[in-house]
C-alpha cells in the first residue's frame, strides 16, 4: 500500500517539476552556437501552482543575454511579471551571475528552453511536502514494528 502510495506522489511531484512535455535542446559548444544568426529562445511563465503559461518565442542574437530574454519576455506581453527566477529546460534555477552571460553559452543547435518562476513554486512545494509526509510515515511504521 505504501509503495504505491509513494509511486503515486513521485508521479505527480514529477509532473509538477516536468510540467507538461516540450522538446529539450540541451546545451551545446558556446563556439558553435555563436555562428547562429538568431537563437530561437522558448519562453513561458510558471504560476506558483506550477501550471506553464504565456508562452512565447523570441529570436535573439547569440550575444544577448538571459536578461535581454527576460526584458523581450516582459514586453511581448505588455506587462511586468513578479516571477524573479529563470530556471532552464530542466527545471534548475539559474544563478543571478549568469543572467549577464551570452544564451549561446546556454544554447543547442540555435535553440533555446527558458522558464520565469517563483523561488517557491509548487513543485519545490510539492517535493518539500512529498519528502516531509514520506520521512513522518517511515517514522510511523518504524514505531509500529519497534
Amino acid at each position: 500500500f505504501y509503495r504505491v502510495r509513494m509511486e503515486k506522489t513521485a508521479r505527480v511531484v514529477k509532473d509538477a517539476i516536468v510540467g507538461e512535455r516540450k522538446p529539450k535542446f540541451g546545451i551545446g559548444k558556446k563556439q558553435k552556437e555563436m555562428d547562429c544568426d538568431n537563437i530561437h529562445v522558448f519562453m513561458r511563465m510558471i504560476l506558483s501552482s506550477g501550471v506553464a503559461i504565456e508562452p512565447r518565442r523570441e529570436l535573439m542574437s547569440p550575444l544577448q543575454t538571459i536578461s535581454d530574454a527576460r526584458t523581450a519576455y516582459v514586453n511581448a506581453r505588455g506587462r511586468r511579471m513578479e516571477q524573479g527566477h529563470v530556471r532552464d529546460e530542466n527545471g534548475y534555477v539559474l544563478d543571478s551571475r549568469l543572467y549577464a552571460h551570452p544564451l549561446a553559452q546556454f544554447s543547442n543547435d540555435c535553440k533555446l528552453n527558458l522558464d520565469f518562476s517563483y523561488a517557491d513554486d509548487l513543485s519545490v512545494t510539492a517535493m518539500k511536502t512529498s519528502v516531509d509526509a514520506t520521512h513522518s510515515t517511515w517514522a510511523w511504521v518504524k514505531s509500529k514494528f519497534r
